[in-house]
């Protein structure tokens, strides 16, 4: 009974140790990424069936195979834009913007063809303050240009 007793001792030690010493996590152990969505009784029934009756697995797991099956669907079939942090420019409004930080570098000396409004429309910038910008940079130019 007492090497029963140290045997128990022994196990409950080794327990608390597990629980108080962190566990490394390797690189190639690396958790993915993790959601929480919040499903209706009626789709929460319907995932229990199916992970028990289809796919025999847990609920949480066929969820997440369901979410990326439709994901990849709906790729496939152009319905996610490729970055939804890229906006779409016009080519024009990009050459107006592009012209412009050609204006401000003094790799053009003209700003033929240059629109402070449409540049201020394109930037949603006040385009008085467009034109301020540009006529501080000539000034300082000119300055520099003097001195040197």
């Amino acid at each position: 009974m007492a090497a029963i007793k140290k045997n128990h001792d022994n196990l409950m030690v080794d327990t608390c140790l597990l629980l108080y010493m962190p566990r490394q996590i390797k690189p190639e152990e690396k958790r993915s990424n993790r959601i929480s969505v919040s499903l209706d009784d009626g789709t929460v029934d319907l995932l229990f069936r199916y992970a028990k009756g289809v796919k025999n697995s847990k609920p949480a797991t066929v969820a997440a195979y369901l979410l990326a099956s439709r994901l990849d669907d709906l790729n496939q079939m152009g319905e996610i834009p490729e970055n939804p942090d890229m906006v779409e420019m016009e080519a024009q409004d990009f050459s107006q913007i592009v012209e412009y930080i050609k204006l401000l570098l003094g790799d053009r000396t003209s700003r033929q063809g240059i629109s402070f409004v449409l540049l201020g429309e394109i930037l949603e910038i006040d385009p008085q303050r467009l034109q301020n910008l540009h006529n501080l940079i000539a000034h300082c130019t000119e300055k520099e240009e003097k001195i040197v």
